[in-house]
């Protein structure tokens, strides 16, 4: 046990563990600014204004995945792999491909009618939409960079300001010149513009985007990457979205409300696990790049750490949950059957945080396909079935599958990494 808390120590006395700890303050800072923005623009944001709002948001969540092929992570990997003139290549591909993708979604659009039918929204909201995904991409690659040179403050920063330029143009649109909904899409729009801008001139500035031709080979390899993972986001994408519909299909409203509000409270063991990973991804490419029993034992040990702290956080917030919730909320008291299920679901994903990143490096994203879009499928069935008995059993389902997806990528990464420890 002392041996445990001594290793608990020395981690977190790590650049890694600060570094997480200062993403998490970060995304705690900006998940706070966008949810005052959402309880004030309900206030100003009509019912079926809100509806095209959520077709628009959906939209864009989901075409950010096409526009740039789900490309844009292996910069990552190839960070550390290749020199910076290879990954500044990468970068360019990663332009070529998400503009020449912007181009052809909005072509599809815009000859097929029935896709406008189907989105639910005009062809100019859909060309703002496509544009804003772009945009997305170019603010994303500026962070990236940041997030792998280990600076997250300017990382933070960067995203602050984001969100309080959002909230800013967001009130100005909606609340001073009262334009509804579409006000929401005209500030994302410049928000997306200006950041994507700024990301443009720091990352040329920093030599990653040249004017060099990207090869053929890297071309290819960036394509390998990524495509795999388009199935595998969309269906991380429909596992927490598509649970609401089916709870209101074969439900009520209000309870989607009490299932909504306990995933609020799962979602914060996610945010969490999300930050850390942000650091502690970086951290375990710059050791997978050097190949030695010391990096394999180190790994291992800080894993077994990472596993434990997820679960001690989980653990408290569940509990917490079961306290405060009555007290401070008591309306939302019947939403506490959700808490564990959700939670546990949350504990699962930052499990599997730790372990994915070895597949990433390796590029082993194909693999990581077929299992994430498997058990996606499967929990899409199984809440189809179960959910008319009770949207506890949605809950279930979820942290079930969640822990099929957890337990699946670390027993194909244990066998990647022992395969490469044998090398």
């Amino acid at each position: 046990m002392g041996r445990l808390i001594d290793t608990i120590k020395s981690v977190f006395q790590h650049k890694t563990a600060k570094n997480g700890v200062i993403f998490a303050i970060f995304a705690f800072i900006t998940q706070g600014i966008s949810f005052i923005l959402l309880l004030i623009l309900a206030n100003y944001i009509a019912p079926d204004g809100y509806g095209h709002l959520n077709l628009f948001t959906t939209f864009v969540q989901l075409f950010t995945y096409f526009v740039s092929l789900s490309c844009a992570g292996y910069i990552s990997v190839v960070y550390f792999k290749k020199n910076k003139r290879e990954t500044g290549l990468v970068v360019n591909t990663i332009i070529l491909i998400s503009v020449c993708m912007t181009i052809l979604i909005g072509g599809i659009f815009t000859i097929f009618p029935t896709l406008r039918m189907v989105v639910g929204l005009d062809l100019s909201i859909i060309f703002i939409a496509i544009f804003i995904c772009l945009c997305v991409v170019f603010h994303n690659m500026n962070l990236d960079i940041y997030r792998l040179e280990e600076r997250p403050v300017p990382y933070g920063i960067i995203s602050v300001f984001f969100c309080l330029l959002n909230f800013a143009l967001a009130l100005y649109f909606v609340v001073g010149l009262k334009q509804d909904w579409l006000g929401r899409v005209y500030s994302q729009l410049l928000v997306v513009v200006v950041f994507a801008i700024v990301g443009v001139i720091i990352v040329t500035k920093k030599g990653f985007i040249t004017f060099n031709k990207p090869t053929h080979e890297i071309v290819k390899e960036t394509l390998y990457f990524g495509v795999p993972l388009i199935p595998h986001q969309v269906a991380f994408w429909v596992r927490q979205s598509f649970d609401r519909f089916v709870i209101n299909h074969f439900l009520t409203v209000s309870i989607v409300g009490l299932y909504g509000f306990a995933f609020n409270f799962a979602n914060i063991i996610t945010i969490i696990g999300t930050s850390f990973n942000s650091a502690y991804s970086v951290y375990q490419f710059q050791q997978l790049s050097d190949r030695t029993e010391k990096t394999w034992k180190n790994l291992k040990r800080i894993s077994r750490v990472m596993l434990t702290f997820y679960a001690v956080v989980t653990g408290l917030i569940v509990a917490g949950c079961y306290v405060f919730i009555p007290i401070l909320f008591p309306k939302y008291t019947d939403s506490l059957p959700f808490i564990l299920p959700l939670s546990f679901s949350a504990l699962f994903i930052c499990n599997y945080m730790v372990y994915v990143n070895y597949l990433f490096y390796y590029e082993k994203t194909k693999i990581l396909m077929y299992i994430t879009t498997s058990f996606s499928a499967i929990q899409l069935v199984l809440s189809l079935f179960f959910t008319r008995y009770g949207a506890i059993w949605t809950a279930y389902i979820s942290s079930f599958i969640s822990f099929c997806i957890f337990f699946f990528v670390y027993k194909y990464s244990s066998g990647v990494l022992r395969k490469k420890e044998v090398n």
